[in-house]
């Protein structure tokens, strides 16, 4: 779907080794108009809390994140050693 192509903008190469699904630091779910990046571990939750605005809109626990902006979030935190599952 439409997160698959988004995900093919940023360079696989750089995700670190998978640490297994369940070691995921995020879950990411492509909801159309917007996506959903559900922090997993506390490395995940700290680097939200690190690099994220203390107002970015919250859809349960997970962040509320428009799809033009994910492909720099999800750069971000591969680059930092992060992992995550859609």
């Amino acid at each position: 779907g439409a997160f698959k192509q988004r995900a093919r903008l940023y360079d696989t190469a750089k995700q670190p080794q998978p640490r297994g699904i369940d070691m995921a630091d995020f879950r990411i779910n492509d909801h159309g108009s917007i996506c959903t990046m559900l922090p997993l571990t506390d490395l995940g939750r700290e680097w939200c809390d690190d690099r994220l605005p203390d107002d970015a809109p919250m859809h349960g626990n997970a962040y509320g994140i428009e799809p033009r902006y994910l492909p720099d979030i999800i750069f971000g935190l591969t680059d930092d050693g992060l992992t995550y599952r859609q």
